[in-house]
């Protein structure tokens, strides 16, 4: 398992754009988790996942709200749902989803996959007014 690092990605000028981040975990790999993105403060979550999922592949978006969870240690993080209830659990397909809690923290996990699996989780948060 290794930790993936989040990178920013810079959003271009304009007003648009001046209440919103967007992060990116890229090269997920079987059993990675993504280093863990504090964004307390932004309350539209979605995320996207762009991938090849391998047999059986499948990634999990997390949320935390302790203080500074472990991102290896699963008992610090629970699995974050869309707005119809079901675990984000990602599978054989690419996909736009919103997270439907608000979590101090966040953190995507692949949880199942071979050796062609290789994953990249994109985030973008907007602070509303």
């Amino acid at each position: 398992m290794a930790t993936r690092v989040k990178t920013a990605i810079p959003l271009p000028p304009g007003a648009e754009n001046h209440n919103a981040v967007h992060f990116k975990w890229e090269g997920l790999l079987n059993g990675d988790v993504g280093e863990a993105l504090e964004i307390g403060a932004y309350s539209d979550i979605s995320i996207q996942v762009v991938a090849t999922f391998g047999v059986g592949g499948s990634v999990q978006m997390r949320g935390s709200n302790l203080a500074a969870p472990a991102v290896a240690t699963d008992a610090d993080w629970a699995t974050h749902a869309d707005p119809q209830g079901n675990d984000l659990n990602l599978t054989s397909a690419a996909k736009l989803e919103t997270i439907l809690e608000a979590s101090r923290w966040f953190s995507p996990k692949v949880t199942a996959g071979d050796g062609t699996t290789n994953i990249a989780v994109y985030l973008y948060a907007i602070k509303r007014k």
